[in-house]
């Protein structure tokens, strides 16, 4: 019996954060570590809108107004990326930028 692993793919995101309160800042970092812990399984696309639950449960102190999504890390989308039959997305904090927005 042969049995196949599954490929890990990157998922790179960007996301701008506009802050409620000029002179509280957000915890960017927190929001990555939030992002890290989403788990995809085998086969299961990303979608964006499913991705806003974790970013909200660093804080509410800010509003994410922008949020893209990319498996290469150069073309990005704002809806849903699909995946390979045998691929896991993978979210690492390395590979999510976050600008924040200082009203």
């Amino acid at each position: 019996m042969k049995f196949d692993r599954p490929a890990y793919t990157a998922m790179y995101i960007n996301l701008t954060v506009t802050r409620k309160d000029s002179a509280v800042p957000v915890d960017t970092d927190l929001i990555k570590e939030k992002l890290t812990e989403v788990n995809f399984k085998i086969n299961q696309s990303a979608v964006v809108t499913e991705l806003y639950g974790a970013i909200y449960s660093a804080g509410n102190s800010f509003i994410a107004t922008v949020l893209e999504i990319s498996d290469d890390g150069i073309a990005y989308v704002n809806s849903s990326l699909d995946n390979g039959l045998k691929d896991i997305f993978t979210v690492d904090a390395t590979n999510i930028d976050i600008t924040e927005i200082i009203p």
